[in-house]
């Protein structure tokens, strides 16, 4: 499945514009991220192992 992300300017705007994920990384073009950290009451943190072969672009 097509990961989509919206399309910003390099100070960190929307455009209004959408593409794949991939298009933007091939041609350099900024978007959007989103990140979460779970720590729980230990302070421990909960780190994600991501696969070798992830496609990134």
């Amino acid at each position: 499945m097509e990961e989509l992300v919206n399309v910003l300017t390099e100070q960190g705007e929307n455009t209004g514009k959408i593409m794949s994920k991939l298009e933007t990384h091939k041609n350099g073009i900024c978007h959007g991220i989103s990140v979460v950290a779970i720590i729980d009451n230990d302070g421990k943190l909960l780190i994600q192992k991501r696969a070798k072969n992830k496609k990134t672009g």
